[in-house]
């Protein structure tokens, strides 16, 4: 059984990192992030380096469809053996901690907070069961 990572964020920085050095180690990478194109572009990079990667679209700013993607994901790799999840909200701007208002938080619990609970539910039964 190969093992393999869904990187949920697949963004520029930590997100294409954490691909690269999984498939290093002989995992076969699910690339997760908003736009297509980066994402077959980098899977043509891992590639070219012997490594399996497969681009999958997702919004993870929409929990609710976060049914629909795990069922995607599983399409090509089963239930992954890990998850990396890392995404930034697409209007990501610093706010200051003294400049935080209740809004602000409730706007980003989509992508911070409901999306990555939605997926663990979707995936920890199968890790949990394969120990």
């Amino acid at each position: 059984m190969t093992k393999s990572i869904a990187v949920f964020g697949t963004g520029p920085g930590v997100g294409q990192a954490i691909a690269r050095r999984y498939g290093k180690e002989g995992y076969e990478i699910v690339l997760v992030a908003r736009r297509q194109r980066p994402l077959d572009a980098l899977a043509r990079e891992l590639a070219a380096g012997g490594i399996t990667a497969h681009a999958v679209t997702g919004d993870l700013d929409q929990a609710d469809a976060v049914a629909a993607l795990a069922e995607r994901i599983r399409e090509r790799v089963g239930d992954p053996a890990a998850l990396y999840y890392g995404p930034a909200p697409a209007d990501l701007a610093f706010v200051p901690a003294a400049a935080l208002t209740p809004e602000l938080v409730q706007d980003r619990l989509p992508i911070t907070l409901y999306t990555l609970m939605a997926l663990v539910r979707e995936f920890l039964p199968a890790m949990v069961e394969r120990g």
